[in-house]
């Protein structure tokens, strides 16, 4: 019968037609998953990538430089009916003021049999850890709906659980937290501008500033 997305013929499947997202800036390059994170941790093109349910084989979905949005659309197609995994690569603020935080998320598709949810779910803890080794995993969102996955709720939680001492920034003319969208979004465009730029000239990514 045909296979379910999940299984490794579907999984197989997505690898061979997911080499372009429609309005992705990058295109999927990886097909292992321990591949994809090294590469954004390592200040990639990508700062988001999905994964499929394996802890093992850590199958690539889709990855791109779009962030939340783009990861929550990919989701939605390939995996609306059943559990799938992605690392986020958020940074916030420009200069001496860039943080970057990773946040992982554990998705479910709203089309997700709860018998499926409850195989993949048991996998969560092991995906979880497959991921903290290549990145330090700030927040970790799990049984998380496809369609909670929101810029919004994601730095609400980052902020929350973030040590954050605004005053050390309060000086600035800015005068506004450091984890905020306005934040993420100032970062987000030249980490765009950056990856466009380095792309025409064949270079690799720089934003200069260690996570911290």
């Amino acid at each position: 019968g045909r296979a379910s997305i999940g299984s490794p013929e579907k999984l197989s499947d997505l690898h061979a037609r997911r080499t372009l997202y429609p309005g992705h800036q990058s295109i999927n390059r990886y097909r292992d998953g321990r591949d994809a994170l090294r590469a954004l941790v390592g200040d990639g093109a990508w700062n988001w990538v999905l994964i499929g349910p394996d802890p093992k084989e850590m199958p690539v979905l889709g990855g791109g430089a779009g962030s939340v949005d783009e990861m929550r659309m990919l989701a939605h197609e390939v995996g609306g009916d059943t559990v799938t995994f992605g690392l986020l690569r958020l940074r916030f603020g420009v200069e001496r003021l860039m943080r970057t935080k990773y946040v992982f998320v554990h998705l479910i598709g709203p089309r997700a049999s709860a018998v499926k949810r409850g195989q993949n779910n048991t996998i969560a803890s092991d995906m979880v850890e497959a991921f903290k080794t290549y990145a330090s995993v700030s927040v970790s969102f799990f049984d998380m709906a496809l369609d909670n996955l929101r810029l919004e709720n994601i730095i609400a939680r980052v902020r929350a659980v973030a040590v954050v001492d605004d005053e050390v920034v309060a000086h600035d003319a800015a005068r506004r937290s450091l984890y905020s969208v306005e934040a993420f979004r100032e970062a987000l465009a030249i980490e765009k501008a950056l990856a466009l730029g380095n792309a025409t000239s064949g270079r690799n990514p720089s934003m200069g500033d260690p996570s911290r």
